[in-house]
């Protein structure tokens, strides 16, 4: 089975471009799965738990029992990383975890990363705001905590990510039809 994971800051566009994917007939394991948490967390607090990076793994096992060949998310277990205390010393176990999914249950993760420019980042949560106050719980309005964020996946361009795909000026359906490709020739 094939993960392809779409992974970025809050705003880049994950959940965007997945909806447009889920128009095109791939499998997709959105969010939703992974179950509500009690609405006085902030994101901050939500993603630090072990348990969003349990469920996400257990939700994978269920998919390759359903003998589902490619499936894209909207995120992956080292996006927890940057919203946790101490986030770097999840990487290790996540990534181990990865490779023993690859090596026991022939389950291959690759992640996608979508690239945005900063500002155009930052116009985009402001946008989102307007729209949807109750992200206002998930500090997004903390742009010293959104540069943190940001610059992790800056960061980690060259040695985590499988592949980058620039979302910053690009139109939605310029973007998939990228990933599609990307998908194309990674099964080929």
């Amino acid at each position: 089975m094939n993960i392809y994971s779409l992974v970025g800051p809050s705003g880049c566009g994950k959940t965007t471009v997945l909806n447009s994917l889920v128009k095109r007939k791939f499998s997709i394991m959105k969010e939703e799965y992974m179950g509500s948490f009690h609405s006085s967390l902030n994101n901050k607090q939500v993603l630090s738990k072990w348990n969003w990076i349990s469920r996400w793994f257990e939700r994978v096992l269920d998919c390759n029992d359903e003998k589902i060949d490619l499936i894209i998310t909207d995120r992956c277990p080292i996006e927890v990383v940057p919203y946790a205390i101490n986030g770097n010393s999840l990487m290790s176990p996540i990534l181990k975890s990865f490779e023993e999914l690859k090596k026991y249950h022939n389950i291959d993760i690759k992640t996608i990363y979508l690239r945005v420019d900063f500002d155009e980042l930052m116009r985009r949560i402001t946008l989102r705001l307007e729209k949807e106050q109750d992200r206002k719980q998930y500090s997004e309005t903390d742009i010293e905590f959104s540069k943190n964020v940001f610059l992790f996946y800056e960061q980690y361009i060259s040695n985590i990510w499988t592949y980058t795909v620039n979302v910053s000026e690009e139109n939605i359906e310029t973007i998939s039809q990228s990933i599609i490709e990307l998908i194309g020739k990674s099964n080929d």
